[in-house]
């Protein structure tokens, strides 16, 4: 899986700005998810082209850039589903920051899916995600994980955030 050198140069350097962040307050996770997020949109994008460019995925020019497929579906195939669910599910960092977002769910001591544009809580939408993050099946996981990060907003126990 090798990447132009630009784009190592950029994952170096976000992944060492992510890395500068604490996890001991809720901003330090913040600016750290959104480093990781930067870093996530460009290699998404990235896996994407290089598809476009094999003739495995096809892009049509005039609908724009396929951004959410780009996400869930053309980076981990790009990666592979197997690579993911081994990284995912036999890597210790990993299982723990995967128990770090399903423990306050389940508790529902944190809520990622709220209406627009009031920002009520959507329980059912919330368990639909958990049922996705608890999945063996990378490919939901995935879809999960993406659905944590691209959500209408979040929500700490009624105080938003």
């Amino acid at each position: 899986m090798a990447l132009h050198p630009h784009v190592e140069e950029f994952y170096r350097e976000w992944l060492r700005k992510s890395d500068q962040y604490s996890n001991e307050e809720l901003s330090g996770c913040f600016n750290k998810a959104f480093s990781l997020f930067t870093l996530y949109n460009k290699l998404y994008a990235e896996a994407t082209f290089i598809l476009a460019r094999r003739n495995e995925i096809k892009i049509d020019e005039s609908r724009g850039f396929p951004d959410r497929k780009g996400a869930i579906e053309f980076a981990p195939r790009y990666i592979g589903y197997e690579n993911l669910h081994l990284e995912l599910f036999n890597s210790d960092d990993c299982s723990a920051a995967l128990d770090n977002i399903i423990r306050p769910l389940k508790q529902h001591q944190f809520y990622i899916k709220l209406s627009m544009p009031y920002g009520e809580r959507q329980p059912q939408k919330d368990e639909a995600l958990l049922k996705k993050l608890e999945s063996t099946v990378t490919k939901e996981t995935g879809s999960g994980l993406d659905s944590c990060l691209g959500s209408t907003g979040s929500k700490l126990r009624n105080q938003p955030i």
